[in-house]
């Protein structure tokens, strides 16, 4: 499967059910290892938040790059369990990835405290969680400066 194949990304091009699990990992590798090199870049920044997300996204981030090549930030919040964080933290350890926790919470309070009760109705928490959304995006964007 080439890395130009536009079926994985165009609604309109039919599911190829002939391509094998192995295939479609190995074409998300390359896909992982042909943007680095298109955006010059030397690894990726993951987010990971102990979910199957970030797992298969760490995984095939360190298959395609290598595991020194890749970054992994763990950005808890109160959304967060205990338990996602750890298998966040186990799955970049198990990895071979380097990773830190970058605690988002006191960053979203603060805007709860400030702008939340002026722009929300009471007790609508769907813009402070949209705007944890964006503090994983920053955060990861920072990192791979």
């Amino acid at each position: 499967m080439a890395s130009s194949d536009l079926s994985v990304t165009d609604p309109t091009v039919p599911y190829d059910t002939d391509t094998t699990p192995a295939e479609h990992c190995e074409h998300g590798c390359s896909l992982i290892q042909e943007m680095v090199e298109t955006a010059g870049a030397e690894g990726v920044v993951v987010n990971l938040s102990g979910g199957i997300d970030s797992l298969t996204t760490a995984t095939f981030a360190v298959e395609a790059v290598g595991a020194d090549n890749v970054y992994g930030l763990c950005p808890p919040t109160l959304a967060s369990t205990d338990a996602n964080m750890h298998d966040a933290q186990m799955v970049a350890t198990d990895l071979g990835a380097a990773y830190d926790t970058i605690r988002l919470q006191p960053v979203l309070n603060l805007f709860e405290d400030s702008l939340a009760s002026k722009i929300l109705s009471h007790g609508n928490r769907a813009a402070t969680l949209a705007i944890a959304a964006r503090l994983r995006i920053v955060c990861g964007s920072h990192s791979a400066v």
